[in-house]
């Protein structure tokens, strides 16, 4: 059995570390000596500790290449983990390529491709990693790998072909994080490459709610040639659909909060997204309902009367999905809407008779 000794570099272990400190050795070879010739637990875990402790100098960081580099040495693990923690070698002259190069050896065991590729966690370069055959290798990039414009291309090309389910749950964990700014390059590659139906729901269901409207619903051309490409138009038009089908089978508190800022302050929004809000509402539970209503309250402060009727409409279809006291407290705010003008009065009364 191999140890994975990442575990112990990056905790301490009882109290062994008291009087250690931060030391410089010349030579790592005396503290791989020490790990090797640890006979108990307890004797590895100050071994560890130690290394953890040292930060290796130019002449330490090359005995570590050297083990690492060389299969048949049995200290070729230790030497990859402690490269990965102790990442010095990021401030030497090619250090970064050499470290790539080397974790690019596919005849290594993949433990120690494994740690290697540790190694290059929230750098760019660790992205191809995620195409590695050894889905072991390929998780750790998966963890390791930041979002960014050079790197979300790669990551959403993992997810679309779903070679590993983990490889696929990891990264759209990561999705859920991502930053709007990055979001016109998701639309990119739903339109340009070919998404199963299944691959887009996951996708969908990962990303930030808002965003996923404004990009796929809200949106009304893609940019470029979609026009004239028939099987880009066709994705793009799969896209809103299988959109729409997932924002409204579990909308956030968020998305209900955009929806309901954007319909009161603007009539042809509402007017167009009019029935995507009304199927939105009807998957709001009483909890969200509760803030939902408190949301409407506040924006209808002080507000035109064509602003609080835009607003009653969601508050009305709000109205028929609620019950107990969300319900009475609804009926009441559409009252004391109704007592602001005879005009308004018989708009709302249309909207509850569905007459409008």
């Amino acid at each position: 059995m191999v140890l994975d000794t990442r575990d112990f570099l990056e905790r301490e272990v009882e109290d062994v570390s008291v009087a250690l400190g931060e030391q410089h050795y010349e030579s790592m070879d005396q503290l791989l000596r020490e790990h090797s010739e640890s006979s108990n637990l307890k004797e590895l875990s100050v071994a560890l500790l130690k290394i953890r402790q040292t930060i290796p100098t130019k002449t330490g960081i090359e005995e570590l290449y050297k083990i690492a580099a060389n299969s048949h040495d049995s200290r070729q693990l230790l030497a990859a983990q402690i490269l990965g923690y102790h990442r010095d070698w990021l401030t030497v002259s090619n250090g970064l390529r050499r470290h790539l190069d080397l974790s690019r050896k596919m005849e290594f065991d993949s433990t120690v491709t494994t740690a290697l590729v540790w190694g290059l966690r929230q750098r760019e370069e660790i992205s191809e990693f995620l195409e590695h055959p050894s889905e072991t290798v390929a998780r750790e990039a998966a963890l390791g790998i930041p979002l960014g414009r050079r790197t979300i291309f790669s990551v959403l090309d993992t997810v679309r072909k779903s070679l590993y389910p983990e490889l696929a749950r990891i990264l759209l964990l990561k999705l859920r994080h991502v930053h709007p700014s990055l979001m016109p390059y998701v639309l990119d590659t739903i339109v340009d490459d070919p998404w199963t139906e299944r691959a887009m729901r996951h996708l969908f269901s990962a990303l930030p709610q808002v965003s996923v409207f404004e990009f796929f619903i809200d949106k009304e051309i893609v940019v470029g040639n979609v026009g004239v490409d028939i099987e880009k138009t066709s994705r793009w038009h799969r896209a809103g659909r299988v959109g729409k089908e997932v924002l409204t089978s579990d909308p956030s508190g968020e998305l209900l909060r955009a929806l309901l800022i954007r319909s009161g302050d603007n009539e042809v929004f509402c007017r167009r997204h009019g029935a995507f809000i009304r199927s939105v509402i009807k998957s709001v539970d009483s909890g969200s309902g509760q803030e939902l209503i408190e949301d409407l309250e506040a924006l209808t402060l002080g507000a035109s009367e064509e602003k609080v009727f835009r607003l009653a409409q969601s508050l009305v279809e709000l109205g028929s999905r609620l019950e107990g006291e969300s319900a009475q407290k609804i009926q009441a705010m559409l009252e004391e809407w109704k007592g602001r003008s005879v005009e308004l009065k018989l708009k709302i009364y249309h909207l509850e008779q569905k007459i409008v």
